[in-house]
């Protein structure tokens, strides 16, 4: 999709965040020719990396959010 068609997206979706997998080199592409049409190969080591950093991110967020949500009282009900 074009750059106005994704920033409309983005402005709009603001609770997602991207993670991009980055393409290195040569050997990132199936033809081993880099290109704009060139398929890339998925690495999972890589993926797996994203993945977990995006798991941990969503982790950390509402952790963050539960603290802030949580009714505080200094009497310990018994």
């Amino acid at each position: 999709c074009s750059w106005t068609m994704e920033a409309e997206l983005w402005r709009h979706v603001r609770h997602l965040h991207k993670l991009y997998y980055q393409v290195w080199d040569e050997s990132d592409f199936v033809s081993g020719q880099p290109g704009r049409d060139s398929s890339v190969l998925i690495k999972l080591p890589r993926l797996a990396y994203l993945l977990r950093a995006a798991i941990n991110t969503i982790g950390t967020r509402s952790v963050d959010q539960a603290a802030t949500d949580k009714p505080r009282s200094s009497a310990v009900q018994q």
